[in-house]
């Protein structure tokens, strides 16, 4: 068994060699003989290629919407449409290849992994086949869709798809079970959206509800609750932070989420109030953004786990103080997490407060009185996070000071048996000194099976012993 569980280890097995990350990054990989420096270069070529038809789309997107590059009045819609489609199904063949390269490419990944990005490129697959059939119906019926209709289908199970994804990608697993502080800054952030999305979107849809058509508000509605939930995968990563080779596919994600949450939102806004228009330049190539971004995660992920292994397997046998190269990283304090986590759980709480302020003057009582209501429970889980962390500060403090203090007295301790060369001046010396320095009442030496020990070997055991019983 090793004893450094961060070891990086390599062995051959039935023609493959299997690699384990670091303990807490819960992903197992399996490299194939495929995976050689071409291979990594490969993979490297694909990312970067598909990165740049990213880039590629959403400039076309932004500047053919800006400009209105269209011979006919229809034309911004049908641009939109069609690239709404299209850039679902991009990001479904990104992913569903990713995971097809995860099962028969040169890095055979654990089946978690594999499968959240299956359920990533059904999601994008689902959402662009109901866009296919929204826009077939708008324009061959030349009839607005109705809501709920086929489309909904394909757009809901985006939601449940993505987000059942999202949560599978891998993350620390230090933790067996959510912390009291990430349930908290959990409940903190859905307070604040709900009262955010309650004001923006929810609260109209309701106002604007028509009697008999129970079914489609409750699917106006649903929309603005999904959002909420992508919106708190999020929180997990920054919660339970991602192994340092998949961060950055992880912020590619955070952003398309982040995307698609400010597509969604706006559309749902613009609705309500008759003013959105297929084709808008500042809503619908952020759909766009959402589904690309969400789409070459897996690609960007793929292609980190290879190289990380490829490098490390091809240098473990050069680099022998790698294991505690990796402990000394994974013990590295990382501020920008601490601050990011902060600002996470704040920022939410202004917007709801200043919504709140800006009620009183302008909404009804009802509204205004909702709002009111989760500023005091949030405010209430921020004092309960305020009290807890300054509770755990004080006890990592205390413990600090103990350990530093036992430290010292096994120093002071081991020094003054040390200067003792006689035996029996030794055995008393030992029993003075549990009687005296540690402040035990009374002290009896019992010797056992170390006494044959040589000298210096039986002080430091004898002196540990009385320390630990002290502590």
């Amino acid at each position: 068994m090793l004893s450094n569980r961060e070891k990086i280890t390599s062995h051959r097995h039935r023609g493959k060699a299997m690699t384990a990350f670091p303990a807490d990054s819960a992903l197992n990989v399996h490299a194939t003989e495929k995976l050689t420096l071409i291979t990594v270069q490969k993979l490297a070529r694909q990312k970067y290629g598909a990165l740049a038809f990213l880039l590629f789309l959403v400039i076309i997107s932004f500047l053919w919407l800006f400009f209105q590059f269209t011979p006919f009045q229809d034309g911004p819609a049908l641009f939109s449409n069609g690239m709404y489609t299209l850039a679902a199904l991009i990001g479904a063949f990104w992913s569903l290849r990713a995971a097809y390269q995860a099962t028969r490419g040169p890095l055979v990944l654990d089946g978690r992994l594999r499968l959240g990005w299956i359920l990533i490129g059904l999601a994008l697959l689902a959402n662009g086949l109901g866009n296919i059939y929204y826009g077939a119906y708008q324009y061959l019926m030349r009839v607005e869709t109705p809501l709920p209709s086929y489309a909904d289908i394909g757009f809901t199970l985006f939601y449940v798809l993505c987000l059942a994804g999202l949560l599978l990608l891998p993350m620390q697993a230090n933790r067996t079970s959510p912390s009291i502080h990430m349930i908290i800054d959990a409940l903190i952030i859905i307070l604040c959206l709900l009262g955010v999305s309650w004001y923006i979107v929810i609260n109209p849809i309701l106002a604007q509800a028509q009697p008999g058509k129970l079914l489609e508000t409750i699917m106006g509605v649903s929309y603005p609750c999904w959002d909420i939930l992508l919106l708190l995968s999020l929180i997990l990563f920054v919660h339970r932070r991602a192994t340092p080779v998949l961060r950055p596919a992880i912020w590619l994600c955070s952003l398309g989420v982040l995307a698609q949450v400010w597509a969604d939102s706006g559309y749902a806004y613009l609705s309500n109030t008759n003013l959105y228009h297929s084709g808008m330049v500042s809503i619908d190539p952020f759909w766009f953004i959402g589904f690309l971004l969400i789409g070459i995660t897996p690609l960007y992920q793929y292609h980190s786990i290879a190289r990380h292994t490829y490098t490390h397997t091809a240098q473990l046998p050069k680099n022998t103080n790698k294991a505690a190269v990796d402990i000394k990283n994974s013990l590295k304090f990382e501020g920008g997490f601490v601050l990011l986590r902060s600002v996470m759980i704040y920022i939410p709480f202004l917007a709801l407060l200043a919504l709140a302020l800006y009620a009183q003057f302008t909404l009804t009582s009802g509204t205004a009185h909702l709002l009111e209501v989760l500023c005091v429970l949030v405010f209430s889980l921020l004092i309960t996070h305020y009290v807890l962390a300054t509770y755990e500060n004080a006890r990592l403090i205390h413990e600090k000071e103990q350990s530093r203090s036992t430290a010292e007295l096994l120093r002071k301790a081991t020094a003054s048996l040390s200067s003792v060369l006689e035996t029996d001046l030794l055995l008393s010396h030992i029993v003075i000194i549990g009687a005296g320095e540690l402040g035990f009442d009374t002290a009896a030496l019992v010797l056992i099976e170390e006494y044959d020990q040589p000298l210096d070997k039986q002080i430091s055991l004898l002196a540990q012993r009385f320390l630990t019983a002290w502590h």
